[in-house]
């Protein structure tokens, strides 16, 4: 996906479902779900190539926050979730929640499990 230009926009919708719809950008918000990450922690956690530029849109787009600690030395930079990458992913699992149900309604226990979306009840 080409870089963002949000003043392209004139659907905010789409602008939100266009952030969705890159995966890499989708992962760092939920690594950063749950705590801060250096870089170190991000690139372990996220395989695609591209992860630093995804990043730096998330920050341009207000989703994400940098903290540098300049007094630590060596200097670290610590990557944290913003009020509204925290709203943000609160609508993204809400949608997931309605896909599992949807998937739940075709039987799709297994799959879930595997994928770890739900786990196995005992019987």
């Amino acid at each position: 996906m080409k870089n963002m230009n949000v003043r392209e926009y004139r659907d905010p919708l789409k602008l939100a479902q266009d952030i969705s719809l890159n995966r890499t950008k989708v992962l760092l918000l939920w690594e950063m779900e749950k705590r801060k990450q250096n870089d170190q922690g991000l690139r372990n956690a996220i395989s695609n190539a591209d992860w630093k530029k995804e990043l730096e849109e998330l920050i341009s787009l207000g989703l994400v926050s940098r903290i540098v600690h300049a007094k630590r030395k060596p200097m670290e930079i610590e990557y944290a979730l913003t009020n509204r990458g925290a709203k943000y992913l609160r609508c993204m699992r809400t949608m997931m929640d309605v896909g599992i149900e949807i998937m739940m309604d075709y039987q799709m226990h297994e799959v879930l499990i595997q994928e770890g979306y739900i786990e196995k009840v005992s019987e």
